[in-house]
């Protein structure tokens, strides 16, 4: 089966390959004879693997004008590399016929030099979306190349930080966190789901190979792949033609428009905010908070929320702080509190979830959750060594905001009745867009009840009365057979 065909689940688990073979979620900077044998191995694996993958993409026969055709060479490319320059540069130590200090400056300008052969490869448009499975391999296995190159110190932090700094790569890798997870809005069904969240991705499991550099890149790089990452996460919702009051296709067709990326004022550039996209912006908050076509459910009202969150943390015209100041009767302060009141809730069972899969019990590929019972759900966040400080202050914190948000009608205005509602029932499970994940209750042998535990007791006895009397007439054979040979 081509990797190309391969079913999701496939795909997710060849996701952390390299994870398995020696990869992990901090980068030592430094690396052993053993990681350069492991790291060798794994090298030689994806060099054969690539030749493969241009072997599937030759055989697909794509028409020459076909913008997925800039594919093949990039993995040609790319298995050249791990070919003939990235192999060989892992395996080899200092050249000791040079001095230490030229021989780390002649590794250096080596690893600058691949930098840019990495760069190459993903810093142009090859039409990602009609070979997705084949952008998803292409990309994770350059990102293994530059993880190799800063591992064994043959390019510095600063130039990690630079090489994420391209448009190009800025897009593909918005791309990729996205295929990461696996699932597009608005069909959320899996416990684990993509969040565009910084903080939630470089800690959660499922974006585990990628850690390293998320913790490198600046913080203006973060927020724009964020953005391309809710770009390709809400691409299905093109625009539409706006009926009546129905402001929701204007919403998307405000969000996914590449002038809102290429326009957008980033904190911490050295791009001045201009007065007249603090005001754009803070309109487009308000609109798509208010609006009853998009706060008419639980979807609509998360993506709201995500879309206000990235322009809250990544825009450079503060516009938090001029809507709390809003003049009483405008809904500029009552949208702010709406907004923090979500975001504690969704860190809420961000936290409860990481909580979940430390339980042996707990598979969180599973699309049901299979229980010995209902009261383990409830549990979990009751284990003080499982509930740290910091969970506690949010619930906390949260019922504060729920208490300042007054009225039923207040909660309804923005839609939030629905976020609201995942605190309501203990002993649900719920991913990070707070659909219900489907549980299912079996009980087993070793279940409390007193019936249950009389049968196992039974069963245990009769057991070991069978096995008893065999075990005693073979010990009565043995010793009676060593009297006779000592009689003789």
């Amino acid at each position: 089966m081509s990797r190309y065909d391969l079913p999701q689940l496939e795909i997710d688990r060849r996701a952390h390959i390299w994870a398995q073979m020696g990869g992990s979620d901090s980068v030592s900077h430094h690396a052993s004879k053993e990681d350069k044998f492991r790291d060798t191995k794994m090298i030689n694996k994806i060099r054969d693997q690539l030749i493969d993958d241009q072997l599937e993409l030759g055989r697909l026969g794509l028409p020459d004008s076909h913008p997925a055709n800039n594919m093949k060479p990039a993995f040609g490319r790319l298995h050249d590399f791990y070919d003939a320059k990235l192999g060989p540069l892992v395996g080899k130590d200092l050249d000791e016929g040079l001095h230490m200090f030229d021989a780390e400056l002649a590794r250096k300008q080596e690893g600058a030099d691949h930098l840019e052969t990495l760069r190459g490869i993903l810093d142009t448009e090859r039409d990602g979306e009609s070979l997705r499975n084949a952008e998803f391999i292409l990309v994770r296995d350059a990102l293994y190349a530059l993880h190799l190159l800063y591992k064994h110190q043959l390019i510095t932090v600063e130039q990690v930080r630079d090489f994420f700094k391209a448009d190009g790569i800025i897009k593909s890798l918005g791309r990729h966190l996205v295929d990461c997870y696996g699932e597009y809005y608005p069909h959320f069904s899996n416990f684990k789901n993509f969040l565009p969240d910084m903080d939630f991705l470089k800690a959660d499991s499922k974006s585990v190979e990628l850690h390293w550099w998320l913790n490198l890149i600046d913080r203006t790089t973060r927020g724009k792949i964020l953005l391309r990452s809710m770009q390709k996460l809400f691409a299905n919702m093109a625009p539409q033609r706006v009926v009546g009051e129905d402001i929701s296709s204007v919403k998307w067709g405000v969000f996914l428009d590449e002038g809102f990326y290429q326009t957008f004022e980033w904190k911490g550039s050295t791009i001045n905010p201009h007065g007249n996209q603090l005001d754009r912006l803070k309109e487009y908050v308000i609109t798509i908070s208010e609006a009853t076509s998009t706060t008419n459910s639980l979807e609509e009202v998360l993506s709201n929320f995500w879309i206000r969150n990235v322009i809250f943390k990544y825009n450079a015209n503060h516009i938090p702080r001029s809507l709390s100041k809003s003049r009483p009767g405008e809904p500029g302060a009552r949208i702010m509190r709406q907004h923090e009141l979500a975001k504690k809730i969704l860190q809420i069972h961000v936290a409860r979830n990481r909580f979940f899969e430390h339980e042996w019990w707990f598979d969180s590929t599973s699309p049901i959750i299979h229980l010995q019972s209902k009261k383990w759900i409830g549990r979990v966040e009751q284990k003080k060594h499982k509930a740290p400080e910091e969970y506690n202050q949010l619930k906390a914190q949260c019922q504060v905001l729920l208490e300042t948000s007054a009225s039923d009608q207040e909660l309804g205005r923005c839609g939030m009745g629905f976020v609201v509602q995942g605190l309501s029932d203990a002993n649900t499970i719920r991913n990070g867009w707070l659909n219900q994940i489907t549980t299912h209750t079996r009980p087993s042998l070793t279940d409390n009840s007193p019936s249950k535990r009389d049968k196992l007791k039974g069963k245990l006895d009769t057991l070991r009365g069978h096995y008893g009397d065999k075990v005693a007439r073979v010990r009565a054979r043995v010793t009676g057979a060593k009297e006779k040979n000592t009689d003789q």
